[in-house]
C-alpha cells in the first residue's frame, strides 16, 4: 500500500481496488495535516456507575474551517509537485476520483470536501476533556495545580488537562505536564513532614 496508508486506516477492499491499487507502484505520499483543529468533541458520563464506558463523539470535521484548512494544505501540496525539482522527475497528482466522490469534478472544492470527509484519519492525540484553568471558569475541570475542582487529593495528569493541542505530538508536553505535576504533589502532601517512606516494587523500603 502507498506509504503511511496502512489497513489500520480501515479503508476497505473496494476502495482499494478502485483507488489505491492504481497507484503506480513509485509513489510518495504527502499528507496536509490538521494541528488545530476547531471541531470539539464530547466526553459524557452515562450513568453513576463507575464501570459504564462514557459515551464518547469525537465529531471530527464538523466546524467548516477543518474542511478550508485541509483544502489549503491539499493546495499547498499541489503547488509543491509543479516545482521544478518534482516535474523533473515525472511527479503528478493522482486524478483517479474517489469512490463515493465520482458525482463531483476531480479539483473543484466540493470534491476536496468529499474526498477530505472519506479518508481523514485521526492521530488520536485528543486533549481538553479535564482541561486546566481557573477556579471561577466552568468549562474547567482541574485548577493550576492540576487538582480535580472540588474534591480533595484527586488530581487528573495527561493530555486531557491541555485546553488546546500544541503543533506537534503530545508525548512531550505530557511528559513535562508529569514533571510538574509529580513535584506540585509532593510539595502538597508529603514534603510538608519531617520523615516519610518510599516504596518501590523494585528497591528496598526507603526513608526520606
Amino acid at each position: 500500500m502507498p506509504l503511511g496508508i496502512t489497513e489500520d486506516s480501515g479503508i476497505s477492499d473496494h476502495v482499494w481496488s478502485r483507488y489505491f491499487s492504481k497507484i503506480q507502484k513509485k509513489s510518495m505520499t504527502i499528507l496536509p495535516v490538521l494541528l488545530h483543529p476547531k471541531s470539539n468533541g464530547i466526553v459524557r458520563l452515562k450513568d453513576k456507575n463507575p464501570s459504564t464506558e462514557p459515551f464518547l463523539d469525537p465529531q471530527y470535521l464538523t466546524n467548516r474551517q477543518d474542511i478550508e484548512v485541509l483544502i489549503s494544505g491539499i493546495r499547498l501540496i499541489q503547488n509543491l509537485l509543479n516545482t521544478q525539482p518534482l516535474t523533473s522527475l515525472g511527479a503528478n497528482f493522482n486524478t483517479h476520483a474517489f469512490p463515493g466522490c465520482e458525482e463531483f469534478p476531480f479539483d473543484n472544492e466540493n470534491y476536496w470536501e468529499c474526498y477530505i470527509r472519506q479518508l481523514t484519519i485521526t492521530s488520536y492525540h485528543p486533549v481538553g476533556t479535564c482541561k486546566m484553568g481557573r477556579k471561577e471558569d466552568a468549562s474547567t475541570v482541574v485548577d493550576f495545580t492540576f487538582q480535580v475542582k472540588g474534591i480533595n487529593k484527586l488530581y487528573a495528569v495527561d493530555g486531557s488537562v491541555l485546553p488546546t493541542l500544541p503543533s506537534g505530538n503530545i508525548n512531550g508536553p505530557i511528559m513535562m505536564l508529569a514533571e510538574m505535576a509529580a513535584d506540585l504533589v509532593k510539595k502538597a502532601h508529603y514534603l510538608s513532614y519531617k520523615q516519610c517512606v518510599l516504596m518501590d516494587l523494585f528497591v528496598p523500603e526507603t526513608m526520606c
